[in-house]
């Protein structure tokens, strides 16, 4: 048995799994859903783990939070466009999209029966200025936590990507070279650091756990790039895109997760088991 197989049966261990799936703060019951994930704890909570019970938790998007609205009174159907994408944190951080030619599509039954949110590769994508500053800063740490599936592979498509408007401050994640790369650079020196797995057009889930100094990348539960040096000085961001709207990728979007930390192995292994709890077919 190797390591990961060995954390995944570790943390299952943790977890009943029942035959339905409880979706946060709305209460409804989705029966078409393999798998509820209960923590246990002096007995078995009535309610499923989620990302948002580890601390930290600034968005959350999963897929089924849209709307074609900014004020989210009208939830999206096959093949509507995305203005609001609901976050389920307690950060409030919704993500929109005002302009109705650069909207993600949204599209049903595209994992496990779960939707996608769809960009074209030209110009869509979603914002949410509000992060920004949140990752302003000198060594200011984060973890970004996605499931996801690129349509069209192209060198330096961009995953997300934080910047500031006119000003060269940035940080991206993005297909170099078709491997996985982050790239940041505070105005004055910038850092780069490719990792060795090489993309495709397959669903995958991916953690980058970043400490303010150092670099770390899981895809499917598995290290590609393993606590690098990576730190440049101060950035101050304005915006957050995903896709990023400077160069966005033709992706499918899943779910999404960022954190204003570097997790834990343990919350990182949490994450993954919910990833492939959730959605059977993953790696």
């Amino acid at each position: 048995m190797d390591r990961r197989d060995f954390l995944k049966k570790t943390v299952k261990s943790m977890f009943i799994f029942t035959g339905a799936l409880w979706i946060p703060k709305t209460g409804i019951l989705r029966p078409s859903i393999a798998a509820n994930i209960s923590m246990m704890g002096g007995g078995v909570s009535s309610a499923p783990w989620l990302p948002t019970d580890i601390a930290g938790c600034v968005l959350w998007v999963p897929s089924e939070y849209a709307f074609t609205d900014a004020g989210k009174t009208t939830p999206c159907g096959n093949n509507d466009l995305i203005y609001t994408g609901d976050d389920q944190s307690d950060g409030n951080n919704d993500a929109t999209q005002a302009t109705e030619s650069k909207r993600l599509i949204y599209l049903t039954n595209q994992l496990d029966g779960y939707p996608a949110w769809r960009g074209d590769g030209v110009d869509d994508g979603l914002s949410c200025d509000a992060l920004a500053p949140i990752f302003s800063g000198s060594d200011t740490p984060m973890t970004v936590f996605m499931i996801y599936k690129i349509i069209t592979l192209e060198s330096y498509g961009r995953f997300w990507g934080f910047s500031n408007i006119g000003v060269t401050v940035y940080e991206q994640f993005r297909i170099g070279a078709y491997s996985y790369n982050l790239f940041r650079h505070d105005g004055v020196a910038f850092v780069s650091e490719l990792g060795t797995v090489q993309a495709d057009t397959n669903w995958h889930y991916l953690i980058l756990n970043f400490t303010g100094t150092t670099l770390t990348l899981r895809i499917d539960g598995v290290v590609d790039i393993d606590d690098v040096a990576f730190d440049v000085g101060v950035c101050t961001f304005t915006t957050f895109s995903f896709p990023d709207l400077g160069y966005p990728l033709n992706m499918d979007h899943a779910e999404m997760a960022i954190y204003n930390s570097s997790l834990s192995a343990g919350d990182m292994t949490l994450l993954e088991t919910y990833a492939t709890t959730k959605y059977p077919s993953l790696p």
